[in-house]
């Protein structure tokens, strides 16, 4: 069944920073964020910048202009790249396209995490 294979609550698994230790300096979480970025794995370069944020806020200091930019650069390619599949399967015809509204349905799912997620840190 499809949803076993590709379901939002994948995203709830262990993160990537928890594997490579909760405790990562701030400094560290920036350096894997630009590290991420230039592999183009965008979800853990937003993981690792979600971690920097929330370590930053717990220590009443506000993000810096590049800690920004790489948050922005994160969420930017997540979302555009969601919203991309999400066109072209909106544009798929109608027999197709019943078979796969659930697989639809699920990555508007995922994109409705990452944004919520994203707001959160904002807030």
């Amino acid at each position: 069944h499809l949803q076993t294979i590709y379901h939002p609550s994948i995203m709830s698994q262990q993160s990537i920073v928890d594997k490579l230790g909760s405790n990562l300096p701030i400094k560290t979480l920036v350096e894997l964020a630009r590290v991420a970025e230039t592999a183009e794995l965008y979800k853990d370069m937003f993981e690792f910048m979600s971690r920097c944020s929330q370590q930053k806020f717990q220590e009443s200091q506000d993000l810096d202009v590049d800690e920004r930019n790489l948050l922005s650069v994160s969420i930017k390619n997540i979302v555009g790249v969601i919203r991309a599949s999400i066109r072209t399967m909106e544009g798929l015809t109608d027999e197709i396209k019943e078979n796969d509204d659930s697989y639809l349905n699920l990555i508007k799912s995922e994109l409705k995490q990452y944004c919520q997620q994203y707001i959160e840190l904002l807030s």
